[in-house]
């Protein structure tokens, strides 16, 4: 039975960086299998990371950098995974992006038993503090978010929609359907601004199941809003459907996950004992270390800082 399922979002830029994370769940992960999701480029690109634990689903509208339909299309796919005929009951559902790589075995187990005995727990990730232990702010998105249910969301939602061509009825269904989310969010112990970092988050098998039963799941309002990231939408999204965002980032915590650069040596983050860790397409200059994305990568995956060599399989991307 698959108990772990990545959903790995690619654009083409992303598919010679892939390869780490790739080689990472291999390494470390178990009964897993991982979902390729092609925005905009052949598939054919990805026949060197291709095998039986992979399955590649296409964009069933290419994006061009719009994070409602990279949303979208992350809620597909999350449908058609829960539907094979393999998935076992307490399976998770993992997004994690093409610049995140798994550390160490285990990562699945720990997920499953936070979510075993936490029924109301839909989602897992890092939520409310970033890796130096310091509170998020998230005063910008609290604001956007509640602006959005005014006139303003009114405004942007309609231009979204006429740019579509899907006209101004449209438009403000859409703005009627995001007032009730937001609502239904609020409800359900959601505070405006909050959300988990995309770079890694997993998903309960009962979540996705209640995605499928969604209006969401054919046609979205976020397809009219660019600008609102996928996933700032995803976190409130869940608590709509009636499931909480928890985190897990303390020492021996599953994330370690930063929006750009790692703010703390990476290998620090190891030595917590933290499962993933995000952002590394920078590589790491700081705390003592020059090393490039490639070197980094090695010496997460292997435990001991040396250069890259043939057998390790891992050469660094352009």
């Amino acid at each position: 039975m698959v108990s772990t399922i990545f959903f790995l979002p690619l654009a083409v830029r992303d598919v010679e960086r892939a390869a780490y994370t790739v080689a990472s769940i291999r390494k470390y992960c178990t009964g897993y299998r991982i979902y390729f999701l092609v925005d905009g480029f052949d598939p054919a690109s990805l026949s060197h990371l291709e095998g039986p634990d992979t399955r590649i689903r296409c964009a069933a509208e290419v994006s061009k950098g719009h994070w409602g339909l990279i949303w979208q299309t992350l809620l597909h796919a999350l449908i058609a995974a829960n539907r094979e005929p393999d998935v076992a009951p307490d399976a998770i559902f993992v997004k994690i992006d093409a610049d995140a790589l798994i550390i160490r075995k285990g990562f699945g187990e720990r997920i499953r038993k936070i979510f075993s005995t936490r029924p109301a727990a839909g989602q897992i990730g890092q939520n409310f503090s970033n890796v130096n232990g310091a509170r998020f702010s998230n005063t910008g998105w609290m604001n956007h978010l509640k602006k959005l249910t005014g006139v303003r969301g009114t405004w942007h939602l309609l231009r979204g929609a006429i740019r579509r061509g899907e006209g101004l009825r449209a438009g403000l269904e859409a703005h009627r359907e995001y007032r009730a989310m937001m609502r239904r969010a609020c409800d359900n112990g959601y505070v405006f601004g909050d959300f988990c970092m995309g770079g890694c988050f997993a998903l309960r098998r009962e979540l996705v199941a209640r995605i499928a039963d969604s209006p969401f799941a054919v046609r979205t309002p976020f397809r009219f809003l660019p600008a609102l990231f996928d996933d700032v939408i995803m976190t409130t999204f869940i608590y709509s459907l009636g499931f909480a965002a928890i985190e897990d980032t303390a020492d021996d915590g599953a994330f370690a996950i930063e929006g750009k650069k790692l703010r703390v040596d990476p290998f620090v983050l190891q030595k917590r004992g933290h499962y993933v860790i995000h952002p590394l397409k920078y590589g790491h200059q700081g705390h003592g270390h020059n090393l490039s994305e490639a070197e980094l990568v090695y010496a997460l995956m292997d435990g001991v800082h040396t250069e890259p060599t043939r057998s390790s399989g891992l050469q660094p991307v352009s």
